[in-house]
């Protein structure tokens, strides 16, 4: 596949006039100043998935490399359905080289009879969650989702020390389909976690308006359902809107077309791996609305791989683990997507 761009400034007569430069500057500090709060703490540049807002990126179309981490990101464009007004419901293929983070077990390291509980142990990033240990520590891999898939991720943990004093650590995210992460912020306080609204740090204009509601920048609402049948809905500021079934997977967009969420959690499984690469231990279908009245049904195959690491920079590797990787997609007998080393 082809991989794919001299002036005087005062203040109230209290300052004397300076070259432009330096006066913008001291106007600068001096409103960062007297506005100063505390910050969240930076995140680690190796650690971070997707495209993040105002990085610098070289590639094209179907993959693109981080200038300030190095990560490579493909983003292959799978489906699209185009809607009324500001809507877009479309679905990529996404992987991200991003893929391991350093993490202490807290329950581990609150054992004090296990001597090895504070060590860092390597585990897998995994899109909208935080990092997980044991049997649910899976690599992600490739995967499939749609441009309405962002994940809210709101953390409220409370400790106390022997004395009864109860600190409260919280964090706020929400995560993009390609992986990034938009923070809203992080702290610890003796009084409880904050609740929204909460604005992203990184000028993307998102705001998370309440638990439930995400406002992104051009006005449209994401509204998560609640009770047993939950129902997320998208609208747009012009009153268009699309619906997610949470229980059944299936949109329902502006022109009323059925639209069903991909594998893995969602399609049907089938016996037949005859258009799969050689290794393929299961496949699944997925079923879209195509021309006219007709369906594109895509076969997803999956292979089972063991992954361990070897970084060598301390703390307890991972693996060897079995999991479950998609590994083509295949239309038509066609693969659109293939991924390295997977069959002949």
């Amino acid at each position: 596949m082809k991989k794919l761009r001299a002036a005087s400034i005062g203040l109230a007569g209290q300052f004397r006039a300076l070259p432009v430069t330096t006066a913008v500057c001291a106007l600068f500090l001096f409103g960062l100043l007297a506005t100063s709060e505390s910050a969240p703490a930076q995140t680690n540049v190796n650690e971070e998935k997707g495209m993040k807002p105002y990085d610098s990126w070289h590639g094209g179309d179907l993959d693109s490399v981080s200038m300030t981490n190095g990560a490579l990101m493909l983003h292959i464009p799978l489906a699209a359905f185009p809607q009324r007004g500001n809507l877009d419901l479309s679905f990529s293929i996404y992987s991200n080289t991003k893929q391991w983070q350093a993490k202490v077990n807290p329950v581990q390291c609150s054992n004090p009879n296990d001597p090895t509980g504070c060590t860092p142990r390597w585990v897998p990033l995994q899109r909208g969650v935080q990092p997980q240990f044991g049997a649910s520590a899976s690599v992600e891999g490739a995967y499939v989702t749609s441009s309405l898939d962002w994940i809210p991720d709101n953390e409220c943990n409370s400790d106390s020390d022997l004395n009864g004093n109860v600190t409260y650590n919280w964090s706020a995210s929400l995560t993009a389909p390609d992986g990034n992460a938009h923070q809203f912020g992080a702290g610890s306080s003796s009084f409880g976690c904050p609740a929204p609204p909460f604005r992203a740090f990184d000028a993307s204009g998102i705001l998370q308006l309440n638990a439930n509601t995400i406002v992104m920048p051009n006005g449209t609402r994401f509204v998560q359902g609640t009770g047993v049948n939950p129902i997320n809905t998208f609208t747009d500021s012009n009153g268009n809107q699309i619906s997610l079934n949470a229980n059944s997977g299936v949109y329902t967009d502006t022109l009323g077309r059925a639209v069903g969420l991909p594998p893995s959690a969602y399609g049907t499984a089938t016996s037949d791996l005859s258009s799969c690469p050689s290794g393929t231990a299961s496949a699944k279908l997925w079923s879209v609305p195509g021309l006219s009245t007709g369906l594109r049904t895509f076969t997803f195959c999956y292979a089972n791989v063991s992954i361990y690491t070897s970084f060598g920079q301390g703390g307890t590797e991972y693996g060897p683990a079995n999991n479950s990787l998609l590994t083509a997609i295949v239309l038509y007998r066609r693969h659109l997507f293939r991924a390295a080393g997977a069959g002949k």
